[in-house]
């Protein structure tokens, strides 16, 4: 059930500081430009070939009508269908308290996932994305109206303070 992911940067449980700059940046990217082609990356900084590999091969993000880009889940057979699964399955727990992801992160580190720690803030962020209209973020316990540069830097550094309900 451990997806196949063919980057160095992410492929790890304890990326780089050029790595984690690079998950950042992707991130913000998925948050607020989900609507364009390659997010909105004209050249190619490191946070492209992240995306490239992780998010446009899988086809996580791609388009869905013309020159219309969106978040998506993966289809059967997919190489995240499986992890994918286990993120719904955690989100549909929370409908009445919120969670931590940090919960799922020793489930999907663990076989059957085997899923590498530096991968995961993106396919939280993927799954956010495709069900933004479903989810509530709590950064320690306050609402989180919408994720921003600092909100989404937080995250990926301290998601132990950042809880998710589904609603």
């Amino acid at each position: 059930k451990a997806p196949t992911v063919h980057n160095e940067l992410v492929n790890r449980d304890k990326p780089s500081s050029s790595a984690n700059s690079a998950r950042i940046k992707l991130i913000q990217a998925m948050v607020h430009h989900g609507d364009k082609q390659d997010l909105g990356f004209d050249k190619f900084p490191p946070e492209k070939g992240v995306y490239l590999s992780v998010l446009r091969r899988t086809g996580l993000h791609k388009e869905v009508a013309l020159n219309s880009w969106a978040f998506v889940a993966p289809e059967k057979r997919s190489a995240f269908e499986h992890v994918w699964r286990a993120i719904l399955d955690f989100f549909a727990t929370t409908s009445s308290t919120p969670r931590a992801l940090v919960e799922l992160n020793e489930v999907l580190m663990a076989p059957p996932y085997g899923v590498k720690a530096g991968l995961l803030p993106i396919l939280y962020m993927a799954a956010y994305c495709v069900m933004r209209d479903e989810l509530v973020v709590y950064e320690d316990r306050r609402f989180v109206p919408w994720m921003t540069e600092d909100l989404i830097d937080r995250f990926v550094k301290r998601p132990d303070l950042f809880t998710f309900q589904q609603f």
